[in-house]
């Protein structure tokens, strides 16, 4: 039995990082030394599922904002450490996917986030209402494993990291009424065929989601567990990975329930994959 009626995909814009075969730790450039010739467009990945109950989002993307002023931009993208700045089209902006889907911001009842980098938490200002729901360990990392008051940007840390590490928590996204944070441990289930699943790894506290289809049975969206849906055959977990053990075993759990159960993967990483996907509603 399953709550859920419909699964749809979308491409919110395009980050940049190392080629996946660099090792974790050293996938970017050291001040001083060059960037790398090549770099992987990596899509930022939105989910929708529609259920009985309401509508709930999988990550929020990127908030094109951070990129519309050139000083804003080399501030909070050259400057951290990244390979080049993201880029948001207009058309890709959370908001302009949710009007197309014929919704608003507010008639999003739920989000769920596989983690807190910036790419993913966006959106969160621009949902009225919606609880966020969080791994509790990774709440921990985004706020330098202090504790907030009352959810202001000065009890968010950044921490000294470069893309896919500390630096990729932007508190200008966190900044937002604690109350709307619901830390989640371990797995749970949210509703009826819609379950979060604790993937550790690539950060302290990522979570992917198994939405269960009404027609097509269940799909693991892995989030950023999964550089590449080719990385669940072999076990390879993500080059930027905090820790490479840990996000070695998730990639392992979710191959390992992929196979018992059937469910296909979605990596919401792999840009081959998202482009035979975005914006099909599976059923």
């Amino acid at each position: 039995m399953t709550n859920v009626l419909s699964l749809t995909l979308f491409i919110c814009g395009t980050r940049f990082a190392a080629p996946v075969s660099a090792a974790a730790g050293s996938a970017l450039p050291q001040p001083g030394k060059a960037l790398p010739r090549r770099v992987r467009a990596v899509p930022i990945t939105v989910a929708l599922v529609r259920t009985v109950n309401g509508n709930v989002l999988f990550d929020t993307g990127l908030d094109a904002a951070h990129l519309a002023d050139p000083v804003l931009r080399e501030a909070l993208f050259t400057d951290r450490g990244m390979v080049r700045p993201p880029v948001v089209n207009e058309a890709d902006d959370l908001r302009a996917v949710l009007v197309a889907e014929g919704l608003q911001p507010g008639d999003i009842d739920l989000a769920v986030l596989s983690h807190l980098h910036l790419d993913r938490t966006g959106g969160l200002k621009h949902l009225p209402r919606a609880p966020i729901l969080v791994g509790s360990a990774e709440l921990d990392a985004a706020r330098g494993e202090r504790p907030a008051t009352h959810g202001s940007a000065e009890s968010i840390g950044t921490g000294p990291g470069v893309e896919g590490g500390d630096s990729a928590y932007l508190p200008a996204d966190l900044d937002l009424p604690a109350a709307r944070f619901e830390r989640r441990s371990g797995d749970g289930e949210i509703d009826d065929g819609l379950m979060v699943l604790a993937t550790p790894g690539v950060t302290a506290g990522h979570q992917s989601l198994i939405v269960t289809l009404p027609r097509g049975g269940p799909v693991i969206l892995a989030g950023a567990a999964l550089d590449r849906l080719a990385d669940a055959g072999t076990g390879t977990p993500p080059a930027a990975a905090r820790d490479p053990d840990a996000a070695a075993a998730s990639v392992r759990r979710i191959a390992t329930l992929s196979a018992v159960t059937g469910a296909g993967i979605v990596a919401g990483e792999d840009a081959a994959q998202m482009d035979t996907l975005a914006g099909r509603t599976l059923t």
